[in-house]
């Protein structure tokens, strides 16, 4: 009699193609996208400005996304199972938290840092630079300065590094040249420490004074220079002038003078939003084009 043949143990078939709304293929659509903006807007806005480690501890958690996707990848290749979709959701999610951390990082020290350490600073209304000293404004950031303030374009100086840093005193009354051999006048509270600045605005000896605004009837207020890089530089000049003119130059506060502080620092928060929105609907797109393209054609088609 016939021998009955041996039960042979298959094992089960993993299927070739995934649909479109599997799990896989929504994973690798979504979970880059969520990675993505919630990195993009903790690296943009006030949570970084106010908490950078634990951003920096968020983004880190993060990492663990593509580092078990790439467990899963090891895993899979060892049992010679398809590790196709983990290894399309470790470089997208990879992708998202780099793309997200350099994003994040370029809006907010363009934009938001800006935004934030403006409404930070005072506002001042009504100072007037002959009779008030620097020093009781040092946490200024938008100055509002009494009526006939005006940037004095004729006794500009320029300091040279580079670029040219150029400065000029705010002053509210008509300064006449002093006799040869004396120094000018200097104001009623002994020092001239407001001044209007800029970059690559005149020339080499201060003559053609033409930085934004400053030739305006209309400006009469200034904001604060916050930049720590190029405030050394700009304290150099004053300190030329200071020796040019013989007028002390104790406390220093350097301005843009312009007709709308405000107008300014909102500028900043809208580009800083609409960067976001922009970054935002562009990953989206191109994380979904990446994961359709790669299912309809690298996996449907080349490796099927």
């Amino acid at each position: 009699p016939d021998e009955p043949l041996p039960l042979v143990r298959k094992e089960p078939k993993e299927k070739a193609a995934v649909g479109w709304l599997s799990r896989p293929f929504l994973a690798c659509v979504l979970v880059p996208i969520a990675l993505f903006l919630l990195i993009f807007w903790l690296k943009s806005f006030w949570v970084f400005h106010l908490y950078p480690m634990v951003v920096d501890a968020v983004v880190l958690l993060a990492t663990l996304v593509p580092f078990f996707a790439a467990v899963a990848v090891y895993r899979r290749s060892r049992k010679k199972r398809s590790m196709r979709w983990a290894c399309l959701g470790g470089v997208l999610s990879a992708a998202a938290i780099f793309g997200a951390w350099m994003a994040g990082d370029a809006n907010y020290w363009r934009h938001c840092k800006n935004y934030y350490e403006y409404q930070d600073l005072a506002v001042y209304v009504n100072v007037n630079p002959d009779t008030d000293k620097g020093q009781s404004f040092m946490d200024a950031g938008e100055m509002y300065f009494s009526a006939g303030a005006r940037v004095d374009r004729s006794r500009a100086v320029a300091f040279k590094n580079g670029d040219l840093y150029c400065a000029a005193p705010i002053v509210t009354k008509e300064v006449d040249s002093p006799p040869p051999g004396q120094d000018s006048k200097p104001p009623i509270s002994g020092s001239q420490d407001f001044w209007a600045v800029g970059t690559n605005c005149c020339q080499p000896t201060g003559s053609n004074f033409v930085c934004p605004d400053t030739t305006s009837r209309l400006a009469r207020s200034g904001l604060r220079l916050i930049r720590d890089d190029v405030r050394p530089f700009y304290q150099m000049a004053a300190a030329q002038w200071e020796s040019k003119f013989g007028i002390p130059v104790k406390h220093p506060l350097f301005f843009s003078w312009i007709q709308d502080p405000k107008e300014i620092i909102s500028g900043f928060w809208v580009a800083a939003t609409r960067f976001f929105q922009v970054g935002c609907i562009a990953f989206c797109f191109i994380n979904t084009m990446a994961a359709v393209l790669t299912k309809a054609v690298l996996f449907d088609v080349i490796l099927a």
